[in-house]
């Protein structure tokens, strides 16, 4: 008897409602779906934050 034992990550993309997109996995095992939220996010360059430029340190700021 020969057991295959399938064993898949998939990358995938959740669309949130502000249009920025959550990062997950889709993990094939054994015949079953699991998913894996990574808490990590692609957010659209029009906000706010992200096209505030960002202000350079200090150069005393910086650790010796």
């Amino acid at each position: 008897m020969v057991l295959f034992w399938l064993y898949f990550h998939f990358i995938c993309y959740f669309e949130l409602e502000s249009g920025n997109k959550s990062i997950y996995l889709d993990i094939y095992h054994e015949r079953k779906i699991h998913y894996e939220f990574l808490k990590l996010y692609l957010v659209r360059e029009s906000s706010v934050e992200t096209k505030a430029p960002d202000e350079p340190m200090p150069p005393h700021s910086h650790p010796h």
